[in-house]
């Protein structure tokens, strides 16, 4: 089933380039509160560039922060997993604290699907296909193993597959983690590109067969699994007949879950304990039309390649971060280009995004235009210091393959009643 698990993920996995400082100081437009107007100014202040030597260019899906309880000092972590199998623990003055070797993956054959640092000896990976959850300490030993096959088979519904967050992290609460996952149907033989029907009932079947799955207790021995928001991917992304481009982009704040596709021009807020949507917010650009036009499972789509020009050319969201220091949240939106005359040089990626500012209540405050081929639309982090976007892409001419490179923003959100 590694083909269709494959296609259904429709994972993009980009880096990001070069650094140019910018400032952008915008004023927001006045709102009542209490019946007095409020002005609300954002202003975004380029910092500094930073640049880790690490031997190698870190994903989004693989990095990321944490504040670790034994110091309380905040550090950030990057990864990779595949080849370098290494995880490298650093503070923000790039000062490397610990170097975990992964090197168990290769033995155990696993590929990874997530990462989350909990602690320096608490690091979760979560295997890809295979459903597998690994806790390895600081030097690389795995301390914890869990097959969580067993826990899914008495949910009923075939094989299920889980799928972390593309941009980092699975919740992470009390012991308990959370992800979307889907049952699949079995085939006594992998359907080839010619059987394009079995295909076709394979994706309807996953769309309408997707779910949250929660496990609690994970570090016991007795973890808990129950499952909810059954069908989510086709009454909320794309319907139950089409291919779920970026389907698996969710972030976790407090006991609520952030839940997006390229699809939507909307994300949804989910109760964690309840498992159910709560509300439903548009993100509405002034540059762009936003969510990518689901595309039908036809043998068309896949031998032309639409699957890749649609999400290279349309406009859509890419990535949501919460700054829990601000109490706000980034939204990046990549931008359409498909009526631009440039088109090859601005596809992928390379064109203009917008970073969208909601506040706590997910109203949103502002929309930032960030200059073309300079910044990573799918690689932001958010440190006590500020927030990070990566300037280290491969389709950027400055992109460097062995570094980790990003720029650091302040944020500042400044409120004052007029009398």
């Amino acid at each position: 089933m590694r083909l269709l698990s494959y296609l259904y993920r429709n994972e993009m996995k980009e880096n990001g380039v070069h650094v140019l400082g910018i400032l952008l100081i915008l004023i927001i437009c006045a709102c009542k509160e209490h019946g007095n107007p409020r002005e609300e100014t954002v202003v975004i202040q380029s910092r500094t560039n930073l640049v880790w030597p690490l031997g190698y260019s870190p994903i989004a899906q693989h990095s990321g922060t944490f504040i670790n309880k034994a110091d309380g000092i905040e550090y950030i972590y990057f990864s990779e997993p595949e080849t370098k199998r290494v995880l490298d623990i650093l503070t923000l003055d790039g000062e490397v604290k610990w170097h975990v070797p992964l090197n168990a993956l290769k033995s155990l054959n696993e590929k990874v699907e997530g990462i989350q640092v909990l602690s320096p000896d608490s690091i979760v990976v979560v295997s890809m296909y295979t459903n597998h959850l690994y806790c390895f300490n600081s030097k690389g030993e795995v301390w914890k193993y869990v097959d969580l096959n067993p826990l899914l088979e008495k949910l009923g519904g075939g094989s299920h597959e889980l799928f972390a967050p593309s941009f980092g992290g699975h919740y992470y609460k009390n012991d308990t983690l959370l992800f979307l996952g889907t049952s699949r149907k079995e085939f006594k033989k992998e359907p080839t590109w010619e059987e394009i029907d079995l295909i076709r009932k394979s994706y309807n079947y996953a769309n309408e067969a997707s779910q949250f799955f929660r496990f609690a207790n994970i570090f016991s021995d007795n973890i808990q699994i129950d499952s909810g928001l059954d069908g989510y991917t086709a009454k909320y992304l794309c319907g139950a007949d089409s291919m779920a481009l970026g389907a698996f982009q969710y972030l976790f704040k407090k006991g609520a879950l952030i839940r997006f596709s390229e699809h939507s021009s909307q994300f949804h807020k989910v109760d964690t304990r309840t498992l159910q949507v709560t509300d439903t917010i548009s993100a509405i650009s002034q540059h762009s039309e936003v969510g990518c036009e689901p595309l039908s499972v036809d043998f068309k789509n896949f031998e032309s390649g639409a699957i890749v020009e649609t999400r290279e050319t349309q406009g859509c969201m890419v990535q949501m971060v919460h700054d829990r220091y601000q109490n706000l949240y980034y939204l990046s939106v990549k931008h359409d280009v498909r009526n631009r005359k440039d088109l090859d040089d601005v596809r992928a990626g390379r064109g203009p995004w917008s970073l969208m500012v909601y506040n706590s209540n997910l109203e949103l405050v502002n929309e930032i235009l960030m200059p073309e081929q300079t910044y990573a639309p799918e690689n932001l982090l958010v440190c006590k210091q500020g927030l990070l976007i990566s300037t280290n892409r491969r389709e950027y001419e400055t992109y460097e393959y062995d570094k980790a490179k990003y720029e650091l923003f302040e944020v500042v959100l400044t409120a004052s009643t007029s009398n």
